[in-house]
């Protein structure tokens, strides 16, 4: 595994522990939310240790995938990685991007990425709530990648 990867884990480890407490979800169960959120090919599992816990929480991991995939990335975690992102290109400055466009590719790639995930274990929890979540998401501005995603989770994963 690349430096560059094991450094971009250990931020978003980082970060998850800045999280806020989240109402009916305990810190384990938190970590299994947004380690999943934060996966890229989610090959461990994380996708089903989710669903997992909405057997056992449905409410409680809805609301918490729900306030991700609306409102995105809390803007303090965003502002943390933008700082990260700052001195990695000021450290490498390999990239022929300016350091603002930098910065901004991967911030927003970040929140798409978490929003992302989100939108996909909800189409996969499958429940009348999460659906609602959805649809309310797909009448939003959306990033286009956001929304295929979105289009895909209401169209082509099971319906409640």
């Amino acid at each position: 595994m690349s430096r560059a990867l094991w450094v971009a884990l250990g931020f978003a480890a980082t970060v998850a522990g800045r999280e806020p407490q989240l109402p009916g979800l305990t810190l384990a169960e938190r970590g299994t939310v947004f380690r999943f959120l934060g996966c890229t090919d989610c090959a461990r599992g994380e996708l089903d240790s989710v669903r997992a816990l909405a057997l056992r929480k449905p409410e409680a991991t809805v609301d918490t995938l729900a306030r991700v995939l609306l409102a995105g990335v809390e803007v303090a975690v965003l502002d943390s990685l933008s700082t990260f992102l700052g001195r990695e290109y000021d450290r490498l400055a390999t990239s022929r991007r300016k350091r603002a466009a930098f910065v901004a590719f991967y911030r927003e790639g970040f929140d798409v990425g978490h929003r992302r995930n989100a939108a996909l274990a909800l189409g996969w929890i499958n429940t009348l709530r999460s659906d609602a979540v959805l649809r309310r998401a797909h009448a939003m501005p959306l990033h286009p990648r956001l929304r295929a995603v979105i289009d895909f989770a209401l169209t082509h994963l099971p319906a409640p």
